[in-house]
Formats: structure tokens, C-alpha cells, sequence
């Protein structure tokens, strides 16, 4: 059945080159892998493929390489240097890595190249969003490939270090579905949080928002975890694998937010500054006891939040418990940064794509 997709990518490899192909590689691993999709999907994913790449080819979807790795790039191109110097911009360096392998391999321009990358790693959006619709009872082909096309658009108005992001919160997103719905594969799934969550570290806010989001789903996973096995099962893994990453991580994530907010001058101001990089920007204000007001406000408005998100979601055990969740986030997130707050457009392009086919209720 792999036969169709594969004399595709041949007839696109013969008619683009060879570095062109290059975003086929990664639907082709999930088509082999997946046990989730009909074949409708996977002709929609290779028709997202397909119409990407033609897009790119007319110069109408670019992507830059990110700021910080070009400027690692251009003082010294071996990776391995930036994390010897502990460097914290070695990681957003090391995600966007492969696109200097395939500008040397292909004779491409650094961006040329970073583009074809940032297909590849769109094509993979495009998968784990048809997952997440795949999920959402009651929506069909037909209603997958809207959303598909809704994803198209928004490859139009994204921006090159946001893709990763993206693919990260998919990925968290997809492997902790995949886990509420089954209770098995703990170690994919330990592994799926890890792998995103260094996608995430593009940004030091939806780095912030993956974290918390795996948090909150850990937990949620032992509560409701229903045997004991289950429990030390997930205990021996984190053990193994989250805990060692989190001794790492965590030096890390703290290094990120002194720096933060030190850039908007340190201290109490610069906490309350780091909000002017988002929709916090117009509630900022320099009088002392308004910022306290506003601070009190939001944190009741939090706490029903919260309140509500307990007793209706989780006590609930609403089956999309985890994108009600990460939308939920995002959206906070968004306070402090406007790319935090876009990541919310997938769940919620789902949401609504689900309440307009009329198919389930929230």
C-alpha cells in the first residue's frame, strides 16, 4: 500500500531535485508507522505535501534561519563548540542544525536551505494535527482536510523559529492523548515529552508552557493511573528518563528567565517588563497600586479559572481533557508573549472545527 506515496516522492524527486524530496522522508516514516490514520488522511497529507512545497517553490512560503542560531553560525559553525561554552543559545542552534547539512549537501543559501527544513518539519505538523482531528469523534475526512487547509494558511503567516514550537506542542500533545486513551507506552511517551520540549526552547515562553503542560499531565496520569503496576511503571520511567533531563533542563530554564528578565532592567520591574513582549503590554502600567489591582484581578479571575477547569474538565474526565488544557495554557502564555499565545491556534482550530461540524460537545 506504501506504493502510491513512494512513486510520488520518486516523481518529485525527478522533477524538483533531490533536496525537494527531502520533506517527504518524514510522512513517509509515519504512513509506515502509524496505526491511527485512514488512507484518506495519509492522500490529504501527501496533497498538504504537495501543495507546501509548490508553494515554497514560489517564493510565496520562505523561511529565514532564527536570529540567534545565525548569529552562532557566523562566529563558529561547530555545534559542539556553543554547548562546550554553555552557551544557551546552543540548543535553539542545535534545532535548527540540519538546514546547514542540507545547504552544504545541496549547494543551497543557508535559508534556501532552512526552508526546505521547515517544510519538513511543517509536513509533521500537518501529521500530528490530522492525529489530533483524528481523535475528535464525529469529524470526517472531508472535515480533517479543512483543518488541513486551515494549516495550509497558516504556513503563510508563520515565521521560521515559531514551526518548532509548534511541532513540539503536537508532539507533547499527540503522545499524551495517545497515553489517556490507552495507558500504555510509557517509555514513547517519556521520550515524546522529552523530544518536545527541546523543540519548544525556541522561545523561553512556549518552552515555559510545554513544561508546565507536561507537569500538570504527569500528574493527571498518576491520579488517574488504575492499578498500582501502572503507577511504579510511570514512577520507574520518569526516574529514568524525566529526571536526569530535568537535572539538565532545569539550570536551563532558570538561566533563561534571569535573562529575561534582566533584558527589561531587573528585579521587580523587570519581572513586570517581561509582560510588555505580550498582551501584558496593555495592562502595563508604572503606578504601583494599580499593577496591584490589576495583579489581584487576574489572579482571581485565575483561580475561577481554575475552579471551573477542575470541577467541569478534570473531575469530569472529559476526554479532551489534554487540548482543553494546552489551549488553556497557551492562552495565559499569551500574556507574556505573543508567540506563546499563537500556540493555542491548533487546539483551537480543532475546538472550533469540532463545534462547527455540529459533531460533539465541549
Amino acid at each position: 500500500m506504501l506504493v502510491v506515496p513512494l512513486i510520488l516522492s520518486l516523481i518529485v524527486l525527478y522533477m524538483l531535485g533531490l533536496y525537494w524530496a527531502l520533506p517527504y522522508i518524514p510522512l513517509m516514516i509515519c504512513i509506515f508507522f502509524d496505526r491511527e490514520l485512514t488512507w484518506a488522511d495519509y492522500l490529504l497529507l501527501i496533497v498538504f505535501s504537495l501543495g507546501l512545497m509548490i508553494l515554497s517553490l514560489a517564493g510565496i512560503v520562505q523561511f529565514a534561519f532564527f536570529s540567534q542560531a545565525l548569529a552562532l553560525y557566523e562566529i563558529n559553525e561547530n555545534l559542539f563548540f556553543w554547548f562546550s561554552e554553555g552557551n544557551l543559545h546552543a540548543v535553539r542552534f542545535m534545532i535548527a542544525y540540519p538546514a546547514v547539512l542540507i545547504s552544504k549537501i545541496n549547494a543551497l543559501t543557508l535559508n534556501e536551505a532552512f526552508t526546505v527544513y521547515s517544510c519538513m518539519a511543517f509536513v509533521l505538523i500537518g501529521f500530528f494535527f490530522l492525529r489530533l482531528l483524528k481523535n475528535i469523534k464525529g469529524l470526517t475526512a472531508f472535515n480533517r482536510g479543512v483543518g488541513l487547509a486551515l494549516l495550509m494558511i497558516l504556513s503563510l503567516l508563520m515565521n521560521g523559529r515559531l514551526i518548532y514550537a509548534f511541532l513540539g506542542i503536537v508532539l507533547i500533545l499527540d503522545a499524551e492523548w495517545k497515553y489517556k486513551k490507552y495507558e500504555k507506552g510509557v517509555v514513547a511517551l517519556k521520550v515524546s515529552e522529552i523530544t518536545g520540549l527541546i523543540l519548544t526552547m525556541v522561545s523561553s515562553g512556549t518552552m515555559t508552557i510545554a513544561s508546565v503542560f507536561i507537569l500538570f499531565m504527569n500528574g493527571i496520569q498518576w491520579i488517574e493511573s488504575k492499578e498500582k503496576r501502572q503507577r511504579r511503571k510511570l514512577l520507574a520511567v520518569n526516574i529514568l528518563l524525566i529526571y536526569p533531563f530535568i537535572d539538565k533542563f532545569l539550570p536551563y530554564f532558570i538561566r533563561f528567565l534571569i535573562k529575561n528578565i534582566n533584558y527589561y532592567g531587573g528585579g521587580f520591574h523587570g519581572a513586570i517588563g517581561v509582560m510588555q513582549h505580550g498582551l501584558g503590554r496593555f495592562f502595563y502600567t508604572e503606578n504601583t497600586n494599580v499593577y496591584f489591582l490589576i495583579v489581584a484581578a487576574a489572579l482571581l479571575a485565575v483561580s475561577i479559572n481554575m475552579i471551573f477547569f477542575i470541577e467541569y474538565i478534570v473531575r469530569a474526565k472529559n476526554p479532551y481533557l489534554p487540548v482543553l488544557l494546552i489551549a488553556n495554557l497557551c492562552i495565559y502564555g499569551g500574556v507574556f508573549g505573543f508567540s506563546t499565545g499563537l500556540l493555542a491556534l491548533l487546539p483551537v482550530m480543532a475546538l472550533i472545527l469540532s463545534v462547527y461540524f455540529r459533531r460533539i460537545k465541549i
